[in-house]
C-alpha cells in the first residue's frame, strides 16, 4: 500500500498525458499548422490544439490545486467563446471529454469546503460546452453548429441544445458524485489501515472501538467541521439520520459537544490525515 501512496501524485499527470495522446492520435488528420478559413470546419487550428492541451494540464494539476484547475478550465472555455480560432472542429470536439475526467478527479480531490465554488463552476461549464457544440454563431464556422451542422433557421438547434445541456449536466453530476464516493472509500480505508506504530494504533483503536463503521464515517465528517446538513449531502442520507449518529457518537465517546469531537480528531492517528489537511487548506 505504501508504494501506491508514494506515487499517488503521478496519477493525474499520467491520465492527462494519456488522454492528450489518444486525442491527438485519433484527430491528427484534422489539424492544420495555420488558421484556416472559417468556412472550413473540418480542421483544428493551433489555438484549438493549445486549448485541448490546456484541458490536459487542468487534469494534471487537479489534485495539486483544484481551484487553479477550475480557474484555468474556465479561462480556456471563455477564450473559445470570444476567439473563434480557439474553437474545436466538427471532429476534434471530443477534447471536451477531458472535462468529464476532470470533474471526476475534482470530486476525488477537492476539499468539502470548496464544493460551493466547484459545483456552480461545473454547471456553468456544462452550459458553455453545450453552447459551443450547438449554436452556429459559437462554432468555428460561425454558420453551422459544431456537432449537428445545422444553421440558425433549423428547429434542431433548439432541440439539440436542450438535449446536450441535459447530457452535459448529467455527465458532470455523475462524474462528481462518483468522484466523491471514491474519495469516501479512500478516506475510510486510510483511516482503518494498520499503522506501523503499535502504540498509536492501539490508541486509535481504543478511542474509536465503540463506534460502528458508519459512525466512524460521520465522526470523520464532523472532524472536517461539516454541519449536519453538509454531512447529509456528502453521505446521501437524511439530516435526521446524521443528527442521530452524532448523538450516538457523543454518547459513546463521552463528549459533550462537536468541538470536543473535533479536538479528539486532532489526536495523532485518529483523524484521517488527508481530511484534516483538506480542511486546513479550505480555511
Amino acid at each position: 500500500m505504501q508504494p501506491v501512496r508514494r506515487f499517488r501524485w503521478a496519477v493525474e499527470p499520467l491520465v492527462a498525458i494519456l488522454f492528450v495522446l489518444v486525442w491527438w492520435a485519433s484527430e491528427s488528420d484534422g489539424f492544420t499548422d495555420a488558421v484556416s478559413l472559417r468556412s472550413d470546419t473540418s480542421f483544428t487550428s493551433p489555438y484549438g490544439v493549445a486549448v485541448a492541451a490546456g484541458f490536459g494540464l487542468s487534469v494534471a494539476v487537479s489534485r495539486l490545486s483544484p481551484a487553479w484547475s477550475v480557474g484555468m478550465t474556465g479561462t480556456l472555455l471563455l477564450a473559445q467563446l470570444l476567439f473563434w480560432p480557439a474553437r474545436f472542429s466538427q471532429v476534434s470536439w471530443t477534447a471536451y471529454l477531458f472535462l468529464a475526467v476532470l470533474v471526476f478527479l475534482l470530486g476525488l480531490s477537492a476539499p468539502p469546503v470548496s464544493r460551493w465554488v466547484v459545483i456552480p463552476s461545473l454547471v456553468a461549464g456544462a452550459v458553455v460546452v453545450t453552447a459551443l457544440l450547438n449554436f452556429p454563431s459559437l462554432s468555428i464556422s460561425g454558420s453551422y453548429g459544431t456537432i449537428n451542422g445545422k444553421s440558425w433557421d433549423s428547429i434542431e438547434i433548439v432541440q439539440g441544445a436542450a438535449v446536450w445541456c441535459v447530457v452535459c449536466l448529467a455527465l458532470a453530476a455523475g462524474c462528481w458524485r462518483y468522484g466523491r464516493k471514491a474519495r469516501r472509500v479512500i478516506e475510510v480505508e486510510s483511516a482503518s489501515a494498520p499503522s506501523s506504530e503499535p502504540a498509536a494504533r492501539t490508541s486509535t483503536e481504543l478511542l474509536l472501538a465503540p463506534l460502528s463503521p458508519r459512525e466512524r464515517q460521520i465522526f470523520y465528517r464532523v472532524a472536517e467541521g461539516l454541519s449536519n446538513g453538509e454531512i447529509a449531502s456528502e453521505e446521501f442520507i437524511a439530516e435526521t439520520t446524521v443528527k442521530s449518529h452524532v448523538g450516538s457518537i457523543l454518547n459513546k465517546l463521552h463528549a459533550s459537544s462537536r468541538s470536543e469531537l473535533i479536538a479528539l480528531a486532532y489526536r495523532p492517528r485518529v483523524a484521517n490525515t488527508q481530511s484534516v489537511t483538506d480542511r486546513s487548506l479550505g480555511n
